[in-house]
């Protein structure tokens, strides 16, 4: 189990506040909602920070007293450009079945617990700025965007050059994904038009990144894994002694996207979110962590949970939600980040996250609305 505590850290300030010692559970499926500015990303960007410091030291590119120095820790919020959060009364910790990493008075500390079992995962950042990569040319130039980012438009080249992207189909208006090698774009191709990413809608420009890292991650460690049938960890860990370090073994997949319904249509949103649990699904150790504002996320999300349920109780629910898309509640988190605390949403009795948080404000409009239409009849008219 992954666990995070974080306080006085940029907008969050009290941190969690459902448990004694402030730690809260990161899942397979972990979902942040809270209005802008409020702290989601925040803690989205630590939570990935330090998961590449647990993979960095314990797989040997780095070493414990490498990073337990104010220079590496500065260096490593500042690639996701949230060094100015850091004060001198800020306090988090990680805390995973392999390590203890605590960041408290501008220091960091590192132990290890059980290294031999830790399996690597491939760890992406998707970022909120990734629609960029649709519409700029020679983007790894740019020298104004976060290192993050910088990062990210590496990767997301190395993925477009790769065989896995040809032919792929978005699932959206499932349109074919073809990179077109001579000029270096991405061509989106329906029966009636064919049309180039950076001339494309701004939801497809957001979404195609989203998805083709996304795939080609779950692809790649899924047909490693077909490959290297290993019989239990012990085996995994003796065959990834031998590897060369350059050519690391990635068992399973942490992705942390960011508002992954940016700029998409309510339907659309659905079918982005039922692809990300279905590539969560691929592995059970995989994890999803998101950020949102969308009720439409958080209500595909509630389905899915739901028939899982019934599932397990013996329904056909995968007549109206996959398999696949299917998630147990048990292996889920939300919380909402607001007023410099975080709070979990999950409703136990009805096991379900609770949308109001997010769906509160269409209460408020409908109140308005209702007041509205009682105001314009109540003279009779």
């Amino acid at each position: 189990m992954t666990k995070l505590r974080i306080k006085n850290f940029g907008p969050i300030d009290k941190g969690f506040t459902g448990s004694k010692d402030g730690f809260f559970d990161v899942s397979n499926l972990t979902l942040f909602v809270g209005s802008q500015g409020a702290g989601k990303s925040t803690v989205a960007k630590l939570f990935s920070s330090l998961c590449w410091v647990e993979k960095a030291v314990l797989v040997g590119k780095k070493t414990a007293k490498e990073v337990e120095t104010l220079t590496f820790l500065k260096n490593l919020l500042s690639y996701q450009r949230i060094e100015s959060f850091l004060n001198d009364e800020s306090e988090v910790e990680y805390t995973t079945d392999f390590v203890h990493i605590m960041l408290s008075h501008k220091k960091i500390s590192f132990k290890t617990k059980n290294a031999e079992k830790y399996i690597r995962p491939q760890i992406q950042y998707l970022p909120s700025e990734r629609n960029l990569v649709g519409i700029v040319d020679r983007f790894a130039q740019l020298p104004l965007l976060p290192d993050s980012m910088q990062d990210f438009l590496y990767v997301y080249d190395e993925v477009i050059n790769s065989q896995e992207v040809q032919n792929s189909v978005l699932p959206i208006e499932e349109l074919s994904i073809h990179y077109n090698r001579r000029k270096n774009k991405i061509e989106l191709q329906s029966e009636k038009y064919t049309v180039s990413l950076n001339e494309a809608a701004s939801g497809f420009q957001s979404a195609v990144p989203l998805f083709l890292v996304t795939k080609y991650f779950i692809d790649t460690i899924k047909k490693r894994s077909r490959e290297l049938k290993f019989k239990n960890v012990n085996e995994q860990k003796e065959f990834e002694k031998v590897l060369d370090k350059n050519r690391a073994f990635n068992s399973f997949f942490i992705n942390v996207v960011e508002e992954p319904e940016q700029n998409l249509f309510p339907n659309s949103q659905k079918n982005i979110i039922q692809f990300l649990l279905s590539s969560l699904n691929e592995n059970i150790q995989n994890k999803l962590i998101i950020t949102t504002h969308s009720p439409y996320i958080l209500e595909t999300i509630n389905n899915s949970i739901y028939a899982a349920t019934l599932q397990k109780k013996g329904f056909m629910a995968d007549s109206l939600v996959e398999k696949q898309k299917q998630i147990d509640y048990d292996k889920v988190s939300a919380y909402v980040v607001k007023n410099g605390e975080i709070h979990s949403i999950k409703a136990d009795d009805i096991k379900q996250i609770d949308p109001k948080e997010i769906d509160g404000c269409s209460e408020e409009i409908n109140a308005i609305y209702s007041k509205l239409s009682d105001m314009e009849f109540s003279n009779g008219n």
